[in-house]
């Protein structure tokens, strides 16, 4: 959640409207974006479910974190003007493009394995339901 977090941080601050704190979210969203790119990206260029202080918890690669990290990185990137989260948000949208996307039958599966592979059977769940689909 961290990536989701650090977009929609700024987004609230934007609203919110205090432009000290506006300084301060983004200064923090950057950092939160800097610490899944060290830490959430792998070889493949999708994000891990979950890692806990660089140790992987769950390797599978679920649809929306990989949504939430191609705005994120995109947000940091807009923020920072740092290239590395350009190319990060890039990646990531390479891979939703290669193994999360059903070309064949529609949608977007619901997560893969973490070397790509479909993990589940099913598209919806009950994290991925029609409200995410529609």
């Amino acid at each position: 959640h961290d990536i989701e977090a650090s977009w929609l941080l700024c987004e609230a601050a934007e609203i919110y409207g205090d432009p000290e704190l506006l300084k301060h979210v983004r200064r923090e969203a950057v950092c939160m974006a800097e610490a899944v790119y060290k830490e959430g990206i792998d070889a493949k260029g999708g994000l891990v479910y979950e890692a806990k202080n660089g140790q992987i918890i769950d390797s599978d690669k679920h649809w929306w974190p990989q949504a939430e990290g191609v705005v994120g990185f995109l947000n940091a990137y807009q923020i920072s003007g740092q290239y590395h989260f350009r190319a990060a948000a890039h990646s990531t949208w390479g891979f939703i493009d290669q193994y999360i996307i059903d070309r064949e039958h529609g949608k977007w599966l619901s997560k893969v394995a973490r070397n790509g592979v479909p993990s589940n059977k099913y598209k919806v769940d009950r994290w991925k339901c029609p409200y995410h689909n529609g």
